[in-house]
């Protein structure tokens, strides 16, 4: 009986193929690749566009590459003109181990005197080493008290 079921699905099979085999014969051949289309077709104009469209990308990032040239170059500018006093301060406003301290900053030259009340020795400690590590800063005068802490 299994020797039978086998020879019916391989019967089966072959005569699937074939039927495969004759529907295919039966649809139409492929279209052939259109041909060239005439001057001034979509195409044609289309491939315009999409150049017209890349020059003006291209237009747009040279223009945005000098934009920020130029900030660049006026950021710079301003920190040059800022002064040693400007960038000590600067560099101690915002550094999150003084918040909560009140300083001020002299300059005279590359001389920086930091005068105002820190709320420890560590705060202190890393006003003094900003205020150092800060390009035109030679010397640094410590007048910082510390805040009082309750007992």
């Amino acid at each position: 009986m299994r020797r039978f079921q086998g020879m019916f699905l391989a019967g089966a099979l072959c005569v699937s193929v074939a039927g495969l085999a004759v529907v295919r014969a039966q649809q139409p051949p492929p279209a052939p690749p259109p041909a060239q289309q005439p001057a001034g077709s979509v195409g044609q104009r289309v491939g315009t566009r999409v150049d017209n469209a890349l020059d003006r990308v291209e237009q747009g990032a040279a223009s945005a590459e000098a934009a920020v040239q130029q900030g660049f170059a006026s950021a710079r500018a301003k920190i040059d003109e800022m002064g040693t006093e400007g960038r000590v301060y600067g560099r101690l406003r915002w550094d999150k181990a003084l918040a909560g301290s009140t300083l001020s900053v002299q300059a005279s030259g590359q001389v920086v005197t930091l005068t105002g009340t820190v709320p420890d020795q560590a705060a202190r400690t890393k006003a003094n080493v900003l205020a150092r590590d800060t390009i035109g800063v030679s010397q640094v005068i410590d007048q910082l008290s510390l805040a009082s802490q309750p007992h």
